[in-house]
């Protein structure tokens, strides 16, 4: 068997030796990984949805691990290696690699010298330990990591702690201390703190803020006075306190007054002005009394600045009516009221005049209030998918902003003005019924993203060639019978997309356009075929004069569970039809080497994600570094754009651009097919894809031309790791 060598960083290289995988540091040998993947049960498969790291997977039964699965150690070694990568591009995070490994690895980089695992080591330890994963604490708390922290560590870094109000549990037990840090009452929906077994003499007043807490542990220190800061506690139920020094205890805690439970919980509280909405702890989670104009509060999130409200996010709240009382908040930088149910935002949303990014997506509106036209710092207006029939003139008047997003609406035609918005770097309006473009869009020169698929465009003005910073330009999916030779002067053009128009020549100045540029003209009157295998022949070309003789490239494939990933995978790799698929946690590794002649071999490294569920944690981090990636669906099955839409916003979360292609599968079930070539188109328009292929794996039609496209997609995007 060959021997394989895999440099992660300067400290980290993993070796392939004998058939087994080490890791070493610095030159010496650390570690030996001894598995790599688990099977579930497919009838249990809904279980494993909430799993948040890799060390949550041990709450599950242990005994679906390991059933007859077979992969080679050659696969196994670069499924450790995309691990270890992964891990380590993503500053080293803990919940990236089980804790055993993690956190020997992370103490080791730490005495060899590694400044960035030693800026985080300790912050690690505490935000792990503060997450309530109680095998994670336990090993924390058995191995001695949690002593490497003293108080001021502690308090400094619960300071600068970002999810204090996701915490429930905290366990300091048995830790030395002298002292709890006054930061402890930032975590105010804790339910459960142990203090016991260590020194503490007093504990801090902030404690008294943890109006959720139902138990507080402080047995066995060496307190001698009753807190009575544990007063405020009125939701308290356990409170244990042997082993200290108490001279007296106070009259409520001799009668257990306050240790009813009270089930008079409070279940509307009345709001006179909008500045009381900076008193966070009475938000989350409570109801409105039916007389305000607040209906509904649960799912807000606030982000704070300065003592301020800065942000706020009513996402996904099924709201009808806009809560005017929001409108006050005037010093507001953020708002997103995204997927709810609003038909009209009232004038007062004017008010909000220091806005600068506004999310209104996934909603009903068919018109927006003259007093947008307030909103003169406004940067990132975003409107997809609202019932927009005429481009709103407010915005005419927004020349700070930079982004601007329309997609999905039915918009007929872009206003001469257009041309105002002269700040504009990205302007999208996917998927309307636009047939023509104004001459005044040329004057949009800092215009570098022009996103118009889905459209029913016949022409373009030559005015378009204005726009010399242009870098992305999509068109597939209109009506174009010619493009202007003022697309010559797009020098920094990276993508053009005339895919699915009538165009019957491409002028030759649009062809002399740099080769690193992604010209699809697919679905057209040209021979496609040539134009991307020539360019194919010239990133070959150009690997071969750089002595590249072995290249990885990193392909994310993504798509629920039953749709065909692996089965579409096994056929393009091994030539065979697989229908019964290993349903794995997370991720699954397929490897793919093609010789292309003795002097390079291009390896493409598959991560198939098997569920958007089980996916959306993981995800982000795994696929750092992917060159492209596959969006897989089940043509039997109704079309969901909201599923859809989910997938391409975790595909596109680490990087913006990266090239997605549709693949359609199961087409031989012609009996059972429901979605048409026009639902497909939609969603490649509608998401600016980079193509779409209805394939089958069972007989293999389409696969091998779909996986072909994929890789003249990655030699053009040129992004390689380099192996020895």
């Amino acid at each position: 068997m060959s021997e394989r060598t895999f440099v992660i960083n300067e400290f980290i290289t993993v070796k392939l030796e004998n058939g087994k995988t080490i890791i070493y540091i610095k030159g010496k040998q650390f570690w030996q990984c001894k598995y790599l993947l688990f099977q579930i049960n497919t009838d249990r498969v809904e279980e494993y949805d909430s799993i948040n790291s890799i060390d949550e997977i041990e709450k599950f039964d242990r005994s679906d691990q390991f059933k007859n699965i077979k992969i080679s150690p050659e696969t196994e070694f670069w499924g450790h290696c995309s691990n270890l990568q992964a891990w380590a591009e993503n500053n080293y995070d803990t919940r990236l690699l089980h804790r055993s490994l993690a956190f020997p690895l992370l103490k080791k980089l730490v005495e060899v010298g590694d400044m960035k695992a030693k800026k985080i080591f300790k912050e690690e330890i505490v935000r792990r330990y503060t997450r309530g994963n109680q095998t994670v604490v336990n090993y924390l708390h058995k191995e001695g990591y949690i002593r490497e922290l003293n108080f001021h560590e502690w308090d400094v870094l619960f300071h600068e702690f970002q999810e204090p109000l996701k915490i429930t549990n905290l366990n300091f037990s048995n830790l030395n201390l002298d002292e709890i840090p006054n930061s402890i009452g930032l975590f105010k929906n804790l339910v459960e703190l142990d203090l016991s077994k260590n020194n503490l003499t007093s504990i801090p007043m902030s404690i008294g803020n943890l109006k959720k807490l139902k138990s507080l542990n402080l047995s066995n220190n060496n307190i001698t006075e009753f807190p009575k800061v544990i007063e405020k506690l009125n939701n308290l139920e356990d409170l244990e306190l042997n082993g200290n020094r108490f001279n007296d205890l106070p009259e409520s805690i001799k009668t257990l007054n306050f240790f009813k439970f009270r089930r008079d919980k409070l279940d509307c509280i009345e709001i006179d002005d909008a500045e009381t909405l900076v008193h966070l702890e009475l938000l989350i989670g409570r109801k409105f009394s039916k007389n305000e104009k607040i209906h509904r509060y649960l799912g807000m999130e606030f982000t704070v600045n300065q003592r301020q409200i800065s942000g706020i996010s009513i996402y996904n709240c099924k709201l009808r009516t806009f809560p005017e009382v929001l409108t006050n908040l005037s010093y507001l930088e953020t708002v997103d009221i995204g997927n709810n149910n609003f038909k009209r935002l009232p004038q007062s949303i004017g008010n909000l005049k220091n806005l600068k990014r506004f999310m209104i997506q996934n909603n009903f509106l068919k018109q927006l209030p003259e007093s947008f036209s307030n909103f003169s710092r406004l940067v990132d207006l975003d409107l997809e998918n609202n019932q927009l029939t005429i481009f709103p003139d407010a915005i005419l008047t927004l020349t700070q902003l930079e982004q601007l997003n329309l997609n999905n609406n039915k918009i007929q035609k872009l206003p001469n003005a257009i041309g105002n918005l002269k700040s504009l770097r990205l302007l999208s309006v996917t998927s309307n019924h636009i047939e023509s473009l104004p001459i005044s869009i040329g004057k949009l020169q800092l215009l570098e993203e022009l996103y118009l698929c889905g459209n029913k465009i016949q022409n373009l003005p030559e005015s378009i060639g204005n726009l010399d910073r242009l870098e992305q330009f999509w068109l597939n999916g209109n009506y174009l019978k010619e493009i202007p030779n003022s697309i010559k002067n797009h020098k920094s053009l990276r993508v053009l997309n005339l895919e699915r128009n009538s165009i019957k020549k491409i002028p030759e100045e649009i062809l002399r356009l740099s080769p690193s540029t992604f010209l699809n003209v697919d679905n057209n009157y040209v021979d496609s075929y040539t134009i991307r295998l020539n360019s194919n022949e010239y990133f070959l070309n150009k690997l071969k004069k750089k002595n590249k003789s072995k290249i990885i490239y990193k392909i994310v494939v993504a798509g629920e569970n039953g749709v065909g990933k692996s089965s579409l995978l096994r056929r393009y790799i091994e030539g065979v039809f697989s229908p019964s698929p290993i349903v794995s946690i997370g991720t699954d590794f397929n490897v793919k080497k093609i010789e292309v002649d003795q002097s390079l071999t291009i390896t493409l490294l598959f991560w198939e994600f098997k569920n958007i569920g089980r996916s959306r944690y993981m995800f982000p981090y795994y696929s750092k570094g992917a060159q492209a990636a596959i969006l897989a669906i089940d043509l039997t099955k109704d079309l969901n754009m909201k599923l859809i839409q989910r997938w391409v916003g975790l595909l596109r979360l680490e990087r913006e651009s990266i090239p997605i292609i549709l693949f359609a599968n199961k087409l031989d079930l012609k009996d059972h097919i429901v979605l048409k070539k026009r639902d497909l188109y939609n969603i490649v328009d509608s998401f600016c894809l980079f193509g779409m292929y209805r394939t089958s794996a069972k007989l293999g039609v389409n696969v091998e031309k779909a996986f072909n496209r994929l890789l003249f997609t990655v030699l053009r995007d040129g992004f390689f790791h380099k192996i020895s």
